[in-house]
């Protein structure tokens, strides 16, 4: 649709014109401008954040008047044109393009613009300013920019009132009115407090400053040996003991202190059961400091395996923390992590499988006193963890706790049953029913981790003997074995018509000690040995000795049938006078075991009130009783029927109520170097004199005590 005459009359034409778009040409799909033209005024002129208003003030001195909407353009509607300018008004050149034609001037040399039909659809003529002409365009001698500021111009210059465009019905905005000037001269009474003291000059070291020097781990390296029947035996040749923990106490001495640099050797005396400490540990402080001791080298392997022995047995090192050369302030404890990790709460850093750990422990100030601690360590699980396990056990195995509440099995010994394997020794003759309280007893140990085993194996840790088959208990397999390691428990359990009601029961026997006697040999060839013994037995608390009255007599007949013996007759030897001096004063008992089945009185009386007292009447009681028992018999036979008399007497020993309940070991020593310990079959320990141990410390202990 072509437009009419009279809307382009007043537009004047050049020769630089270009003339009107052709019909049906867009003027919307022009190019896109390089940059704006210098005569459009610029309405997004920035106000300087640095200026006195708020933001709200801002935004209200950017808008216009409001204005009517416009209407929308109707389709294939021709543009409106912009209305004919004044007389002194520029001339304006419309021209499809917002770029300007820099070689299009006219007569006077004004720059000749275009304005693209676009901005004449969004000027229209109600919202140009008055005076502009109709147009929105700035004049030619008119600078544009003349609001700016200029180069050295404070933002703060600025004029703040100037106009923004605003047309009719635009009001200038007042920052006087409203609550902005409240706000702007209660801001201005407003004074940030100034810092106290000026900032501290930057600090530049002159040179850099260097880290502290690591600080050296304290270790120790030697060589590690195990005693063994009084012999020393190497283990490792290169042990390091290192990774010391930090100490509980600062002001108490550490590890290094005990374990010196000088010493090259690390000993193990003996050799404990972890479960023998709780009767140490309660007279002990908290740990002090861990230590780690490990191995290197082509004897690794053998540290490994004895750490592995110590972790699978459960054996402990107990070695004194000695202080100034002779007092014992502590202990050091050795053992395998798995053995009391739990108990000492061991770093878990510490606790690898291919080392041992070293704790140091004080003593405590004051002592407590000596009694049997019933405490769960925590490496017993107990047998039955949860009430709901329990009440469902209830429901599922009635008979099993009927068997538990008629064997009534103290907590102690339940716990370490259900730790470790178990041994029942009954009597049972041939085509017998098995009695109930075994019957129960089995039924209750089949509940237990390990189990039950034979009586001939010899992983069983715990061993139940039926009271009425404790007068047979020295056919019982490994027994003398069994007695010589201390991590093995005796316990007798049942009821017999034939026994008292206090032998009824589960009951710990065969605890601690032992007890001993001596042949005829070994009072012939090495009385001053036997001598000896008598007095370390008898100086020990947990052992005892007696003699028979007829091995006395035939060591005197063997006396007097030796040639070399002819300056001794009529007269003692000094060493078995001495012997006798000990049974006076009350060191070996002459006694013999009270018999099995019969009467006990008779005994009684004959070792109670009718006992010899004085020597000479000892002497002519051991001469008769060895008549008595060896005269119709000839010379050679005499060795031979008194051993047995020694088996016979040890095995009544060994069953009488006062000595099993207190006493563990039974042992008859003789002399010779060619004496080995006795197949054991019985129970009854057999060694040499210089053989002869008491598988513990004690004295050893006794001897380094300083003398009063």
């Amino acid at each position: 649709m072509q437009p009419s005459p009279e809307s382009t009359k007043h537009i004047p034409q050049t020769r630089d014109t270009p003339s009107p778009p052709p019909p049906g040409r867009n003027p919307l799909f022009s190019p896109p401008p390089s940059w704006p033209s210098h005569s459009i005024k610029i309405f997004d002129t920035a106000v300087s954040p640095g200026s006195k208003l708020t933001t709200k003030q801002r935004l209200a001195r950017a808008t216009v008047a409001p204005a009517l909407p416009r209407e929308s353009p109707v389709k294939n509607a021709v543009p409106p044109q912009p209305a004919a300018a004044s007389d002194d008004a520029m001339d304006i050149d419309v021209s499809p393009t917002l770029v300007p034609n820099d070689t299009a001037n006219t007569a006077d040399g004004d720059v000749t613009h275009e304005i693209s039909p676009m901005l004449a659809l969004m000027h229209t003529e109600d919202d140009l300013p008055h005076g502009a002409g109709g147009t929105g365009l700035y004049r030619s001698d008119e600078d544009p920019y003349a609001s700016l500021p200029k180069n050295g111009d404070s933002i703060d210059s600025m004029d703040v009132d100037m106009d923004f465009g605003g047309g009719d019905g635009a009001e200038p905005f007042d920052a006087g009115d409203g609550p902005y000037m409240n706000a702007e001269a209660f801001l201005n009474t407003v004074q940030i407090p100034a810092p106290s003291k000026p900032p501290n000059p930057d600090y530049r070291p002159t040179q850099p400053v260097r880290p502290p020097a690591p600080v050296p781990q304290w270790s120790w390296n030697g060589k590690l040996t195990i005693t063994v029947r009084d012999a020393v035996q190497t283990v490792c040749e290169h042990v390091t003991l290192t990774d010391a923990t930090a100490p509980t106490v600062p002001n108490k001495p550490r590890i290094n202190s005990f374990v010196k640099l000088t010493s090259k050797e690390l000993n193990f005396p003996v050799f404990y059961g972890a479960h023998d400490l709780q009767m140490v540990l309660p007279a002990c402080q908290p740990v002090q400091q861990f230590a780690r001791l490990t191995a290197a080298g082509p004897d690794a392997d053998s540290f490994e395996l004895l750490a592995r022995y110590m972790a699978r047995e459960g054996q402990v090192v107990v070695l004194p923390a000695v202080w100034d050369d002779d007092e014992v302030i502590g202990y050091l404890m050795v053992f395998a992590p798995t053995a009391l990790a739990g108990v000492l709460d061991v770093p878990p850093n510490l606790s690898t499988p291919d080392c041992l750990i070293v704790a140091l422990v004080y003593k405590t100030e004051k002592v407590p006193p000596l009694r049997r601690h019933h405490k769960r360590f925590p490496y017993l699980a107990p047998a039955l963890p949860s009430r709901d396990q329990w009440l469902k056990s209830l429901r599922d195995d009635k008979m099993y706790h009927i068997s538990l509440r008629i064997v009534k099995l103290p907590p102690l010994i339940q716990e370490f049953a259900y730790k470790h394997a178990s041994v029942v020794w009954f009597e049972r003759a041939p085509g017998d029913e098995q009695d109930k309280d075994t019957e129960h007893l089995l039924r209750v140990l089949k509940k237990s981790k390990a189990g039950v085993v034979s009586p001939r194996d010899p992983a069983a840790e715990l061993v139940f003997v039926h009271v009425a088959a404790l007068k047979n208990v020295h056919n019982l397999p490994l027994l003398a074995q069994r007695r010589l390691r201390p991590d093995v428990w005796f316990c007798s359990y049942g009821t017999c018509a034939t026994e008292p009601l206090s032998r009824w029961g589960t009951r710990e026997i065969y605890q601690l000690g032992g007890v001993v006697t001596f042949t005829p040999e070994a009072l012939v060839r090495d009385a001053w040995g036997v001598l000896k013994t008598i007095r370390n037995i008898h100086a020990h608390p947990l052992w005892i000795c007696y003699l028979l009255p007829q091995v006395i007599g035939m060591a005197l007949r063997l006396y007097e049938e030796d040639e070399s013996m002819q300056d001794y007759r009529g007269s003692l030897p000094l060493a078995l006078d001495r012997i006798f001096d000990a049974i006076v004063d009350g060191k070996v008992a002459l006694v013999c075991a009270p018999p099995v089945n019969g009467s006990k009185e008779e005994w009684t009386l004959a070792h109670g009130i009718f006992a010899p007292r004085t020597k000479n009447v000892m002497l002519e009681h051991c001469l008769k009783s060895f008549e008595d028992a060896y005269a119709s018999s000839m010379q050679s036979d005499w060795g031979t029927l008194a051993h047995n008399d020694l088996l016979e007497d040890m095995r009544r020993m060994q069953v009488q109520p006062a000595i099993s309940d207190l006493y563990r070991r039974f042992v008859v020593l003789d002399a010779g170097p060619d004496i080995l310990m006795h197949d054991g079959e019985d129970g009854i320990e057999w060694f040499a004199i210089g053989n002869f141990d008491f598988n513990d410390d004690y004295m050893k202990s006794a001897s380094e005590q300083p003398s009063s």
